[in-house]
């Protein structure tokens, strides 16, 4: 599916893409927000549990863990650590990487 420049160019809100799902698939926008909040919620299950989800053509989300590390307070320049911690990292697939270039 081709975009318009004027399309590319217009940031783009949860909304919108609600509507235009609902309106290619032809369900009312409440179900779409609905199976939209529960794969948010199966992809957060599944990170907690296996710390990895692949979707095809739109990606892999994992979980990480950085190092503990010492930070600096911005006023003071007072060193103070930093604990460790996980972050959640995302991979385009490369169908994703060649429909956005």
């Amino acid at each position: 599916m081709a975009l318009s420049n004027s399309q590319k160019k217009t940031p783009r809100k949860k909304t919108d893409a609600i509507t235009r799902a609902a309106g290619m698939l032809g369900l009312k926008r409440r179900e779409v927000e609905e199976a939209i909040a529960i794969a948010a919620a199966v992809v957060q299950m599944e990170l907690t549990l296996h710390g990895r989800v692949r979707i095809k053509r739109l990606g892999s989300f994992s979980v990480k863990q950085r190092a503990a590390r010492m930070g600096r307070h911005p006023v003071s320049g007072e060193p103070l650590p930093i604990p460790a911690r996980a972050h959640v990292q995302f991979r385009p697939a490369k169908q994703l990487i060649d429909v956005v270039d």
